[in-house]
């Protein structure tokens, strides 16, 4: 029997995650697919072309007041929308809206699995402490979880126990359904434009970057400059961020068009970060054809492989990631050769590549479920 399988976010921005498995499992037989989304996402012309059913549900980026007149007007349409039918529910990403609706999708028979993006907390993440409890909540909801590398599967077995089956679905990330983009190559020139692009939470080695950067702006007169992207609170880092010569800021949200253009028009992507998992940022320069430097951490070597599309830091530490920003700005054959393993690297982790592998997935608990 065709397996049923409801892909669902109803955080404001999961569609992120959620509409490209969507267009990369389109192609994909023996799926029967439903699509579940916030009511405020601005994606929905995306999701009305894939042509399959889908509901809206109340999930604004905070809550708010005016959101519990919609949340009274989903939940029946939720209870109908379940009716008659056992699907597998994957939530795609996590949110705070999840705990207000999953139930109807329990009462009904679903069976709920929950992809966990971090298997736990991360240091200085904003209102990192709630959404870890909101996390363990959803986390008791689900049937089973899945996670994205196996640097991840350890920590969350560390977390949870046996409480729940853990899947590895690596690779099991797509930011873009499409294929990626051609390998960028150095132009002697030209300075090489750095980039640090995401959310500005403090395990994401803002600070560190800064540091380094002025260690290099004192000693190098190599070409470059140096874009920092994204949103969230920087306030500590404006002062030193306005002194350091060819530094652009450019703070606030990023629409999915903005994050284009940006990785469009710079040419290696930074992850100085001091912990995590795996990281859409990284495979986003990938899909640019962009050369990253990362810190050791364990989750990244899934996805960077030193030498084929990334240089690897020593330690994390301001000298070390100078060291690799001076590498690669002193070596076009280096910085062409990354670029190239980085196009590879995406071809190897794309979308038809993913949907495989979350496919597989749906059909062994469809198939253990019956």
């Amino acid at each position: 029997m065709t397996a049923q399988v409801d892909l669902w976010s109803s955080g404001y921005r999961g569609d992120m995650v959620q509409l490209p498995l969507l267009q990369a499992l389109a192609g994909e037989s023996g799926l029967e697919q439903r699509a579940i989304f916030s009511d405020q996402s601005p994606a929905r012309a995306e999701f009305e072309a894939l042509g399959i059913p889908f509901i809206t549900v109340a999930g604004d980026r905070r809550p708010r007041p005016a959101a519990l007149w919609r949340i009274a007007r989903t939940r029946p349409r939720l209870k109908a929308w379940f009716e008659g039918r056992r699907p597998i529910v994957h939530v795609t990403m996590g949110s705070i809206w999840d705990q207000i609706y999953l139930g109807a999708a329990k009462r009904q028979g679903a069976t709920i699995l929950v992809t966990v993006h971090n298997a736990r907390p991360r240091i200085g993440e904003e209102v990192g402490r709630v959404f870890a409890r909101l996390e363990d909540r959803l986390i008791g909801l689900a049937d089973h979880i899945a996670v994205l590398s196996d640097y991840a599967g350890t920590q969350m077995a560390e977390r949870i126990g046996g409480r729940r089956p853990i899947h590895v679905v690596s690779p099991g990330l797509v930011m873009d359904s499409r294929p990626p983009g051609p390998p960028k190559a150095i132009e002697d020139i030209r300075p090489l434009k750095f980039l640090f692009f995401g959310r500005m939470e403090k395990y994401k080695g803002l600070g560190l970057l800064l540091d380094a950067w002025e260690r290099i702006a004192g000693s190098s007169d190599l070409p470059m400059t140096l874009m920092i992207a994204g949103s969230g609170d920087i306030s500590e880092h404006l002062a030193t961020i306005a002194r350091l010569p060819r530094v652009e800021l450019r703070h606030g949200w990023m629409s999915d068009s903005d994050m284009a253009r940006i990785f469009a028009t710079h040419d290696v992507n930074l992850l100085p970060y001091s912990e995590g998992s795996t990281s859409a940022t990284s495979l986003a320069g990938m899909w640019a054809g962009m050369p990253t430097i990362a810190s050791p951490i364990g989750g990244f070597k899934e996805q960077l492989v030193p030498g084929l599309n990334a240089l690897i830091m020593r330690d994390i530490s301001a000298e070390a990631l100078a060291e690799c920003i001076l590498q690669i700005s002193a070596s076009p054959d280096l910085y062409n050769r990354l670029a190239q393993g980085a196009h590879r690297q995406a071809r190897a982790l794309s979308a038809p590549v993913v949907a495989d592998r979350w496919r597989d997935l749906y059909e062994r608990i469809w198939a253990e479920r019956r």
